[in-house]
């Protein structure tokens, strides 16, 4: 009777020892190819937002280019300014989920300014200011309260004669970009700079994050890195550790990326 006793005690155990081994297998399992998911999603949504801010940046130069020996009289050359009028509403309409205004400025203190009302109908501004405009000679990325301004120079016989200043809406884009691949309260996006300053994340506001220099020190690195890291709310709770959370991280070649997310933007 006791030997029928510990022939069933040891099945038990056995039994118990199985499930414990193929429930260890399925969650590295699971892991395994959630991670794998997770650098695919970064592969494509990394590439698609390097594709759409290099077209940005290239449509805009190219429409600088294409009036480079005019675009100083675009406020004493009523034909000047419609034609290039007509180029920036084109430029704006193709990337109006990054634009929100696009602005026109020369030494003179000559302003035009381009947007879209309420009723998605373009609303084109034009007038002298009170206020001298403050010209960029090169191009950058200055951020005003939250507000990201990119602007482009021109010149005329190697004088600067004005900027094209964009207004862009990183946070919209953004969202718009991400709500793809977002799943509430399982998957989020987030953008940090290299002075360890998230940028943007679409995570539940009360989250904040563990050991954030691993990520900074990343973006030297070239490709797609894995990190399991933790995460702890306002109220200092730890909600999650690691490998509970696991962040795929690009760094981005662009331009305008990288001014935005640079320690001085």
């Amino acid at each position: 009777m006791k030997r029928n006793y510990l022939i069933i005690t040891i099945v038990i155990f056995v039994i118990i020892g199985f499930n414990l081994f193929f429930f260890n297998l399925i969650k590295k399992s699971q892991i395994d190819f959630q991670k794998k998911i997770l650098i695919q999603q970064t592969e494509l949504c990394g590439s698609y937002l390097e594709q759409f801010i290099s077209e940005y940046e290239s449509d805009l130069n190219r429409i600088i280019f294409k009036h480079i020996h005019d675009i100083h009289s675009i406020f004493s050359n009523n034909k000047i300014m419609e034609r290039i009028n007509n180029d920036l509403k084109s430029f704006y309409s193709k990337y109006q989920q990054l634009v929100s205004n696009i602005s026109v400025y020369d030494t003179k203190n000559k302003y035009l300014g381009i947007y879209l009302n309420d009723h998605n109908e373009f609303v084109i501004d034009t007038f002298s200011r009170q206020k001298t405009n403050q010209l960029q000679p090169k191009d950058i990325i200055i951020e005003r309260n939250g507000v990201y301004y990119n602007y482009f120079p021109f010149f005329k016989n190697d004088q600067l004669k004005g900027n094209i200043v964009v207004q862009m809406n990183l946070r919209k884009y953004l969202d718009h970009v991400f709500q793809l691949y977002r799943i509430e309260d399982i998957q989020w996006q987030w953008l940090i700079n290299k002075s360890e300053k998230i940028i943007y994340s679409n995570a539940d506001k009360e989250v904040t994050f563990v050991n954030i220099k691993t990520f900074s020190d990343s973006l030297e690195q070239a490709g797609i890195k894995l990190i399991e890291h933790e995460i702890i709310k306002a109220n200092s709770i730890k909600i999650a550790k690691a490998p509970e959370v696991i962040n795929s991280i690009m760094a981005s070649e662009s331009f305008i990326i990288r001014e935005i997310t640079s320690p001085n933007g």
